[in-house]
């Protein structure tokens, strides 16, 4: 992002992450923090807007990014700490820092607060496929963990897809490490709450009803999401006519016995095996049935923005790691490490500067100065003018959801003037 826009730290807000800041002045915290966006609850960036509606003005885009980096280290430190004793440091890293360097990422999700669950939700199935969580070294890792589990579910409804990981682990080790109360209830309650404010939203995501679109849009973007781990065409943008052939699709749909056997082969039979190896093929086949669930879900209910592919690209490099973990010869082992390393940073290199969609602003501080002069010279200080986030949002867009009262762009020039 320094590399697209040298003063980005203090001109870079994004669209919702803006949207939010602007809530707390116009109501109170209760309302703007369960006031529901997209149909859905987002509180992780909602108490993060709320710290941010302290500051001036002038100061939310670097107020909003400084946390961002806090807590990126903080998410970043305590899942690195969880898996590194089952998988080694240089194995553990590249799992926890992929999501950052990938290119894709440099869209719609660094430095982006409303963005940040697609990267937790990749965390959280990662962490939860395997064992170490079952033994975490400390009470305090434990309970951060239960924690991020409860804010996660009440920022995304794939906190379901999580809680049913734990459930599921928890049964199947119940015998050797007993019940994880305290992560179960965190769950549990996240997931209630989220389903409660989706019940009540003010808009709710329309849903596609052919299951062989279904199915045709979940295999696309798979395809993309694999693809664009290592390449990834600015200028295309993944959409070439090769995802539209989907004969290979059209022709499992067709041949119905022969996808629930590869649904089997993939979800039922790796618990059987045996040897010290087996729970890396257990993490794989979850992580597995995760993505496949993911896609499903998201292509449904159209939920395809592109920064969609970082939560679907880092699970299957999560698969690719855990296969390439395997190796015995620990030389080899690294060095097939190291070469995936160096092909996603070779592939990010071109794009990971912040792209045109996201440079072109507009720059924060030139909004504030533009919108306080309007105000400045209006004499009616309630009147309402609207302030613009990156990349130039709201706009009159499909996907532009749940701009409703207080949830909007606009505020009364008394209101501004008083915070600048």
């Amino acid at each position: 992002m320094f590399l697209g826009e040298k003063d980005f730290l203090v001109n870079n807000i994004w669209a919702e992450d803006g949207l939010f800041v602007v809530c707390n002045l116009k109501s109170h915290v209760f309302s703007c923090l369960t006031d529901s966006y997209s149909g859905y609850f987002l509180l992780y960036p909602r108490i993060i807007s709320f710290i941010v509606h302290y500051f001036s003005f002038e100061n939310w885009a670097l107020v909003n990014n400084l946390l961002y980096f806090i807590v990126i280290f903080i998410i970043s430190f305590l899942v690195y700490s969880i898996l590194e004793k089952e998988y080694g440091k240089s194995t553990t890293f590249i799992a926890v820092v992929v999501p950052y360097i990938l290119a894709i990422s440099s869209d719609q999700v660094i430095n982006v607060h409303s963005s940040l669950y697609l990267i937790v939700t990749a965390y959280l199935v990662i962490i939860f496929s395997n064992n170490a969580w079952l033994e975490p070294k400390n009470h305090k890792t434990y309970f951060a963990l239960v924690f991020m589990v409860f804010l996660h579910a009440t920022s995304t409804p794939f906190g379901i897809i999580v809680l049913s990981i734990i459930l599921f682990k928890t049964l199947i080790n119940f015998g050797r490490y007993g019940l994880k109360k305290a992560l179960i209830f965190s769950a549990v309650v996240g997931n209630a709450l989220q389903i409660m404010i989706i019940m009540f939203a003010n808009e709710v995501r329309g849903s596609i009803g052919d299951n062989l679109l279904i199915l045709k849009n979940s295999f696309n973007y798979f395809l993309k999401s694999a693809i664009s781990i290592f390449y990834y065409p600015t200028n295309l943008k993944l959409d070439s006519e090769v995802f539209l052939q989907q004969s290979f699709v059209s022709f499992l749909y067709s041949h119905v016995y022969l996808l629930i056997l590869i649904i089997i082969t993939i979800s039922i039979l790796p618990f059987f095996i045996k040897g010290p190896l087996r729970f890396k093929f257990h993490s794989i086949s979850i992580v597995s049935i995760s993505l496949i669930t993911i896609l499903m879900i998201s292509s449904k209910t159209f939920g395809w923005p592109y920064r969609f592919l970082v939560l679907t690209s880092t699970l299957i490099i999560w698969v690719i790691i855990n296969l390439v973990s395997m190796i015995q010869f620990k030389i080899i082992r690294i060095t097939f490490l190291f070469l995936i390393a160096i092909a996603i940073l070779y592939n990010s290199v071109q794009n990971f500067p912040i792209s045109p969609y996201r440079a072109e602003g507009p720059k924060w501080t030139n909004e504030i100065k533009l919108k306080t002069s309007l105000c400045v010279e209006q004499f009616d200080r309630n009147k309402l003018i609207a302030l613009t986030f990156y990349p130039n949002w709201p706009t009159d867009n499909p996907h532009a959801y749940g701009l409703m009262e207080p949830t909007t762009n606009e505020i009364s020039c008394a209101k501004l003037l008083n915070k600048v």
